[in-house]
């Protein structure tokens, strides 16, 4: 018996068929088609249809049209690599998040509108999970390994474009968009594919990738300039959050890299052009929001906590239902329909009003609880029980390290944004990457892969 047979469990076969490299090729090509037009057609220009008083973009109907494609290659296929439990176990939790929140209508208080909407995000929430998964489990490794570089490419060169748009003014935006932020003195990096509060939960993977010598194979010059690139987006999008989590990113790489003589040149290089970065946007951006400390969010964070704590028991353990207390997805409508003005309702948290931004609770762990009870709690920690298990899996295989490091940030971003149950082509992407990362490092070749990892195939 081999070494490694110990730590793996296998289970019978039942799908017959392996998809074939053509056609994992194909559905790899329509995936990055899907991401492109998310990433450079701006919702404007997006074509919509008006069905059941909702509107749904071409963007939204494309995830959902892939994704059911993804399920039937899924039920017709057997996977082409072995894919963690954990991974699988997520992709249920998920499944189960969805069935909740329908369930959830039948005790909810909230308007038909607002239900509605809110049932549409939560099918393109689960897509945006599911989608991901099934593409990974459908390739090798070594096209894994091609399709996260090229992958890293493409985003670099999307970042490239939107801070050459905010820092030279090239006129891509429109007069909508380019508003100039005057506490940084330029328009904020985003575009269709992020916002600006939301680019760093991408941006920072990305600089983790490149820093990571055990994964990319890239040559240093590609390398060190994606990661000059990267940091330039970061700053230059101004992100409060995005700079902590930098910070912590940083930690996270020292605390490894100090363990292995190997890894101090790539630390110190990762933090030489951190600064080289930081210097250049500092040129053209000014540090009063960085500086300044004063943020309403801190009021929404209160008011969350409120309206959980001071509710009945049944209320706290079931949750107050679907889109009862922060209908996020109806005042996007109304935005989409440019009448922000007319989105205002008090629901539990108080007023709520699309023209202000400020009608959810930008904490993903407070959304949960607070319409989903007991059960939404269990769903974050699902979460975070993956996020950590996929830190603890590359440190314990001693591969992708630096790379899960920077994937590991999204959960204290969790606290600071709704993140993916609020823009699904941020989660499309950051999934993709973790359940790759999960795969690279549950190889048999390393021997000491965590017992959670351990492999089951079907």
């Amino acid at each position: 018996m081999s070494p490694h047979s110990t730590a793996l469990s296998y289970t019978k076969t039942i799908n017959p068929l392996t998809p074939s490299t053509g056609l994992s090729a194909a559905f790899g090509l329509l995936l990055y088609a899907m991401m492109a037009a998310a990433a450079l057609v701006p919702s404007v220009q997006t074509p919509e249809i008006n069905a059941a008083e909702l509107l749904i973009n071409a963007k939204e109907i494309t995830l959902l049209f892939v994704s059911l494609l993804a399920l039937f290659l899924h039920i017709r296929t057997r996977a082409s690599c072995d894919v963690p439990r954990i991974a699988s176990h997520t992709v249920t939790a998920v499944a189960l998040y969805l069935w909740y929140s329908l369930t959830s209508v039948a005790w909810t208080d909230a308007d038909h509108a607002c239900v509605m909407a809110q049932c549409v995000i939560s099918v393109l929430v689960v897509c945006s999970i599911y989608l991901p998964y099934a593409y990974v489990r459908m390739n090798t490794v070594a096209n894994l390994k091609r399709a996260v570089a090229w992958s890293m490419l493409l985003f670099t060169a999307i970042c490239c474009i939107y801070t050459a748009e905010s820092l030279f003014s090239l006129g891509l935006r429109s007069a909508v968009a380019a508003n100039l932020d005057p506490l940084v003195g330029i328009v904020r990096v985003k575009g269709p594919l992020f916002a600006a509060s939301l680019g760093y939960l991408l941006i920072i993977p990305g600089i983790a990738y490149f820093s990571d010598t055990s994964i990319c194979s890239f040559r240093a010059v590609i390398r060190y300039c994606c990661v000059f690139c990267l940091v330039v987006t970061l700053l230059a999008s101004a992100s409060r959050g995005g700079l902590i989590c930098l910070s912590l990113f940083c930690i996270l790489s020292l605390r490894y890299s100090m363990a292995l003589k190997g890894h101090i040149l790539n630390l110190l290089m990762l933090f030489v052009l951190v600064g080289l970065g930081a210097w250049y946007a500092s040129t053209y951006i000014s540090r009063d929001r960085f500086l300044t400390l004063k943020d309403v969010r801190t009021s929404f964070y209160q008011t969350a906590i409120d309206v959980i704590v001071d509710r009945p028991l049944a209320a706290a353990i079931a949750g107050t239902g679907i889109a009862s207390i922060w209908p996020y997805a109806y005042f996007d409508q109304q935005m989409r329909r440019n009448t922000p003005q007319l989105a205002s309702m008090t629901t539990r948290a108080g007023q709520l009003s699309a023209a202000t931004s400020y009608y959810h609770p930008h904490s993903v762990p407070l959304y949960l609880t607070g319409e989903y009870g007991l059960f939404g709690l269990l769903l974050f920690g699902a979460y975070a029980a993956f996020v950590l298990k996929l830190y603890k899996a590359a440190v314990s295989a001693r591969h992708s390290v630096i790379f899960c490091c920077g994937l590991s940030i999204a959960l204290p971003a969790c606290f600071l944004d709704l993140f993916f149950l609020h823009n699904q082509n941020v989660g499309v992407l950051w999934w993709f990457w973790a359940f790759s990362a999960l795969i690279f490092t549950a190889q048999p070749q390393y021997r000491h892969t965590p017992r959670y990892l351990r492999i089951v195939r079907r």
